[in-house]
C-alpha cells in the first residue's frame, strides 16, 4: 500500500487533518516501541516547513494519539498504577512515549494488507508471546466487543464469562488479562469519572483500546 493511501486511511479512521495523519504515519512507521517528543518534533519538521508550526503539529498529534491510545506517555501521575488515564501528558523534548504492541501490529497489517484490522493484531501479538491458547483469544476478544458498555468499557465479569464460553482455562484468566494489558488491548480504569451505570458496577473495569477497535466500536474523539 502506498504511503499516501495509508495516510488517507489514518486521516479518515481517526478523523484528523492530513498533516496530523502524516505525522501519525511517520511515528508509527519509525518501527520503534518507544519514541521521544524530540523525535516527534523532528518528524513534524518533515511534514511542515514552517518552524513555528512544527511544535503545534507535534503537540496536536500527540494529544490525538494519546486520546486514541495509540501513543502512551511513559511518565505516570501515580506510581504503580498502569492505567492509561494515569499517564502524564507533557511536551518536554525529553518526554518518552510508548507505542502499544497492538497498535504496532495493526499498523503493520495496514501497510501489508491495506486495512486497519484488530484481528491481525490479536493474531500477531499472541503468536509473538507464544500464548498456548492463542487460537481462542480472537473469539474471546470478539465476544468482549459485543459486551462493551458506555462505548468502550468491559467488566471483569464479562472477561471471565467470555473465557468460560470459549472454554479458555479458568486458571489462566488472570494471565490472559495481564497479556491483554501488556499488549495494549485493554487498561484498568481507575480515575476517570464514570457514568452512573458504571459506578454501580462493584468490580474491575477495563477500557478497550479505542484506536485498535475504532472500526468495530465506532468511537469518536469528542474531547
Amino acid at each position: 500500500m502506498y504511503v499516501e493511501e495509508i495516510v488517507q486511511v489514518l486521516a479518515s479512521l481517526f478523523e484528523e487533518n492530513k498533516d496530523v495523519a502524516k505525522l501519525m504515519y511517520k511515528i508509527l512507521a519509525s518501527g520503534k516501541d518507544m519514541i521521544s517528543f524530540g523525535d516527534i518534533l523532528f518528524l513534524a519538521g518533515k511534514v511542515v516547513s514552517d518552524e513555528s508550526l512544527k511544535k503545534e503539529l507535534a503537540e496536536e498529534t500527540v494529544l490525538s494519539m494519546y486520546w486514541w491510545r495509540m501513543l502512551l506517555p511513559v511518565r505516570m501521575k501515580h506510581v504503580k498504577c498502569l492505567s492509561w488515564e494515569n499517564r502524564l501528558l507533557l511536551s518536554d523534548i525529553n518526554e518518552m512515549f510508548e507505542i502499544p504492541p497492538c497498535i504496532r501490529y495493526a499498523f503493520e497489517g495496514l501497510c501489508m494488507r491495506g486495512t486497519w484490522d484488530y484481528e491481525y493484531s490479536v493474531y500477531r501479538y499472541f503468536s509473538q508471546i507464544k500464548e498456548p491458547y492463542k487460537n481462542l483469544i480472537l473469539h474471546i476478544v470478539n465476544g468482549l466487543i459485543e459486551k462493551t458498555i458506555s462505548n468502550y468499557y468491559v467488566t471483569a465479569t464479562s472477561i471471565r464469562e467470555e473465557c468460560k464460553r470459549q472454554k479458555f482455562p479458568s486458571s489462566r484468566v488472570g494471565i490472559l488479562i495481564a497479556e491483554l494489558k501488556g499488549g495494549g488491548f485493554i487498561s484498568p480504569l481507575v480515575f476517570t469519572p464514570l457514568p452512573k451505570i458504571l459506578r454501580l458496577k462493584e468490580e474491575p473495569l477495563y477500557e478497550l483500546n479505542k484506536a485498535l477497535f475504532a472500526l468495530k466500536l465506532q468511537v469518536f474523539n469528542v474531547d
